[in-house]
């Protein structure tokens, strides 16, 4: 029961699904855990406030907004959608600091693992509401209404299904589900194992976070690149690699076979003539012309351009980069940043994104287990990753849903240390 209501808990604030009454997802989260606090533990903790970790993250994200706010007024842009977004992200930081005690309950010589599996099963429970919606009518039409309400009214370009999920936009899902193959990856050479990430039940996680990503978007499949690179990077046997990949694709067929036998013709057909050509694009493309390439990543060729000095250093103040048609469209993340506020602002959120690494590398590296120096790997590999999916979309030191994601990952690993270090005392 604990293990399913910190899986909703943090579903609830990584995920701003809106709610009745409250409104923010985040609110009930808080909510719940508030009466976790006064009924189970008599006391609200407020002393993860003061984790160095979290101070430098949270002080950097108010000096970051107040930096947003200050670029659009300079250019008397007065375009807040920026601000409002990273005044939110702080919030939502403030409130997962807030729920942080509730989630690290537990087994403390396991807790990083404890909490990558809470991320990696909160992922698939969005997975098994993408599914949910694929196959029954009323539960699509419900999903998209709360995307409608949320704001995100569906493009003519984007595919229906990837609207079958709560609270998550079209890219920074996808995006989340590459992070949760890395976590995946790493649970597995660690040989950790519980009830849930057992023998059978880790393949099922693994089989529903493809899911995820084939109905939601092929930005997931770079974190899958990621997590294979991390396997190899690590100290595990050539054998023993190849052994992992050899159950991972007897797996994959086992659930398609399953999955044709399961679902109704209508739908096997729907997903056969839709998704599969859409979710593995670069695959039929591949054979037809001999190309690995996708519509969208040929687009995003166009979505960089030359850009005059005076933007690369000053910006625009403009969120789009629109300004009487001064500039194309685009949804590249370097480009977005770069006409935002130009190259310093650019600096500042690459400066703020590093915030969430470098005391998580420094602690993995400073490891006297061989074991655990895996972990530099996985958050060196971790952050590459992070730059590599800004070239699509917007993702260092911006998307909230990632941010909250790397936030808990920190901050748990920097306290798995330090308890594993006091137990060794």
């Amino acid at each position: 029961m604990s293990f399913l209501l910190r899986v909703l808990v943090l579903f609830l604030i990584v995920f701003n699904v809106r709610m009745p009454i409250l409104y923010y997802s985040q609110l009930y989260a808080a909510l719940i855990v508030t009466l976790y606090y006064v009924f189970y533990w008599r006391k609200i903790p407020f002393g993860q406030f003061f984790n160095p970790y979290s101070v430098k993250i949270l002080v950097t994200g108010a000096v970051v907004s107040l930096v947003v706010y200050s670029i659009t007024v300079f250019h008397v842009a007065f375009d807040m959608i920026y601000t409002q977004d990273y005044v939110e992200q702080l919030a939502f930081l403030l409130c997962l600091l807030y729920v942080m005690p509730f989630l690290c309950e537990g087994d403390e010589s396991t807790l990083f693992d404890r909490l990558s599996e809470i991320v990696i099963a909160t992922l698939c429970v969005q997975a098994c509401i993408a599914v949910s919606g694929f196959v029954n009518e009323s539960i699509a039409a419900f999903l998209i209404q709360q995307q409608d309400v949320y704001g995100a009214v569906n493009p003519g370009h984007v595919e229906i299904f990837r609207r079958y999920n709560l609270g998550a936009g079209f890219f920074s899902l996808p995006a989340t589900y590459g992070i949760c193959f890395m976590l995946w990856m790493r649970l597995y050479v660690s040989d950790y194992r519980t009830k849930i990430f057992s023998t059978y039940g880790k393949y099922i996680l693994f089989a529903l976070l493809l899911i995820g990503v084939i109905l939601s978007g092929r930005t997931g499949f770079v974190g899958l690149v990621a997590a294979l690179i991390f396997l190899f990077c690590t100290k595990e046997t050539l054998g023993s690699k190849f052994l992992f990949l050899s159950k991972v694709i007897g797996m994959l067929l086992v659930v398609v076979v399953l999955a044709s036998q399961l679902v109704s013709k209508s739908h096997l057909t729907n997903f056969q003539e839709n998704v599969m050509p859409w979710a593995f694009e670069f695959v039929y493309k591949y054979i037809d012309e001999n190309k690995l390439t996708t519509s969208s990543t040929e687009a995003l060729e166009r979505m960089y351009y030359e850009l005059p000095m005076d933007v690369w250093m000053r910006g625009t103040g403009f969120c789009m980069g629109v300004r009487d048609s001064l500039f194309k469209i685009t949804d590249a993340g370097y480009m977005l940043q770069i006409i935002y506020g130009g190259v310093f602002y650019f600096l500042l959120l690459v400066y703020f994104q590093l915030l969430f690494f470098i005391e998580p590398i420094r602690a993995a590296w400073r490891s006297r287990y061989e074991k655990e120096k895996n972990d530099v790997f996985f958050w060196v590999i971790l952050l590459i990753h992070l730059f590599v999916l800004h070239y699509k979309g917007e993702v260092i030191g911006y998307n909230h849903i990632i941010q909250c994601v790397l936030f808990v990952l920190g901050y748990v690993y920097l306290e798995d240390k330090r308890l594993n270090l006091c137990l060794q005392l």
